[in-house]
């Protein structure tokens, strides 16, 4: 279920939608968190309208930061865990790739405000080092994009779905 799309369709879509709105109506939000709130919205809305019926719940994955965001979509008979990840050069509180977790077995989008550095390049390097793979990446001026799977992403995590 989770990103049986082309996973340049699901990153062009997601570009479109953080480009349309990046600077509309934020008051104090830093533009890492711009960015991973309009992708987990725009992921969760067409996760909904391609998949109708099945269900999706967002939260924060730091306490207290809207950098680092997760999305579970349950979809029979499988559960989805999707972490948003919001980057921006200069920005002093980038997320640190988590000790174990759950990252091996989730999707990660590593949205990064501003053009490729070396920040976006140590934190991929880290998703790299957790075993995680990189499926495709969309780069602009303005925004760069990679989607990430952990080695068990499709099936979630036994823990995980036998807490539901």
């Amino acid at each position: 279920m989770a990103f049986s799309a082309s996973h340049a369709e699901i990153l062009g879509r997601l570009e479109q939608a953080v480009i349309a709105h990046l600077e509309d109506g934020w008051v104090a939000e830093p533009h890492a968190a711009r960015v991973a709130l309009l992708v987990r919205d725009e992921l969760r809305r067409w996760t909904q309208t391609t998949y109708p019926g099945c269900t999706a719940e967002g939260a924060a994955l730091d306490p207290g930061s809207r950098r680092r965001l997760s999305l579970t979509i349950h979809s029979a008979p499988v559960t989805h865990r999707v972490e948003v990840w919001g980057l921006a050069c200069g920005d002093e509180k980038e997320p640190l790739v988590p000790d174990g977790g759950h990252v091996a077995h989730s999707w990660v989008v590593v949205a990064h405000h501003g053009e490729r550095c070396r920040n976006l390049e140590a934190r991929e390097a880290k998703l790299k080092g957790a075993g995680l793979k990189r499926l495709d990446a969309r780069e602009s001026p303005r925004l760069s994009l990679s989607l990430w799977m952990g080695a068990a992403a499709p099936d979630g995590c036994p823990a995980c779905l036998a807490q539901q």
